[in-house]
């Protein structure tokens, strides 16, 4: 598991506001529980608190967006619980679902053995208040 933080001060959001932002990069581990791991590096990231804006981002090792209507996989109740806890807890939007709403997800896991099955485990999660829509 590497989780890397930086706190910037000074960069302001797309809004121009100043807040500071906390952005972490995270990599699941390769094996074992990876929504174990991913709730654990959450715990980690909640605690750090104040007034700072937040940005995850990294690979997951599991599904990160919402899978589209037209992919023959359903998203995983393990990964849907992940899913909540960013949008919930922490008020983050995923960028690709943000910016595609009508797309399936690009398939980033590149060692599946059948390239038709899309499956996207890195991603960017920014404060909702960054979303187009």
């Amino acid at each position: 598991m590497v989780i890397v933080g930086v706190e910037v001060f000074g960069a302001g959001g797309p809004g121009g506001e100043q807040e500071p932002i906390r952005v972490f990069s995270i990599h699941a581990p390769r094996r074992g529980s990876y929504a174990k791991a991913v709730h654990a590096i959450l715990d980690m990231i909640a605690k750090q608190g104040g007034q700072a804006k937040l940005v995850i981002g990294g690979d997951f090792n599991l599904s990160v967006g919402v899978r589209h209507v037209s992919e023959h996989l359903k998203t995983s109740v393990a990964d849907q619980a992940i899913q909540r806890r960013l949008d919930e807890e922490f008020g983050l939007v995923h960028c690709w679902g943000a910016a595609n709403p009508d797309r399936p997800l690009a398939q980033t896991l590149r060692w599946s053995s059948d390239p038709t099955v899309s499956y996207h485990c890195d991603g960017l999660f920014v404060p909702r208040s960054w979303s187009p829509s």
